[in-house]
């Protein structure tokens, strides 16, 4: 009588092996797409939230404007106008910043009368090159470097 293994033969380990590279050879690229996917939201969000805190400046002060402190992750083209000392801009930018700069860096150019906001992938981000920039302006035009298929 012959007795047989209870293991697996070299074969067979080869085979699993095999079959488990290829999966993971198409299931990792998918990964990464949807996770770079899912931080572009993160980026229009920061974007839409920065929007939305020179609104409220333009609503209390009369104008927008940027502030006048270095913030993480925030950089500003000009110095001027800086905002009011009751403002709550400096306090909203620097939440925004740092909920969102990990993977985003935001750039905000305005005057009185107008601002853009700009992100741009920074990081582990940085190779998402579909999805480049978002920016956002003061009559609420989108725009991206895809031509706006991101937004």
């Amino acid at each position: 009588m012959r007795k047989y293994s209870a293991g697996l033969t070299l074969v067979e380990l080869m085979v699993t092996l095999a079959v488990l590279a290829i999966i993971v050879s198409i299931g990792y690229p998918m990964y990464t797409a949807q996770v770079q996917k899912s931080r572009r939201a993160d980026a229009r969000a920061g974007v839409m939230e920065l929007a939305m805190a020179q609104e409220r400046e333009f609503a209390a002060w009369g104008g927008y404007s940027e502030a006048n402190a270095a913030i993480t992750g925030i950089t500003f083209a000009d110095s001027a106008p800086a905002p009011d000392a009751n403002s709550t801009f400096v306090a909203d930018v620097t939440r925004i910043a740092n909920q969102y700069n990990q993977f985003y860096s935001f750039n905000i150019q305005a005057d009185n009368n107008a601002f853009i906001i700009t992100g741009t992938p920074t990081g582990r981000q940085a190779g998402d090159a579909a999805c480049a920039t978002f920016s956002v302006d003061q009559t609420g035009t989108k725009a991206a470097t895809d031509g706006n298929l991101c937004w």
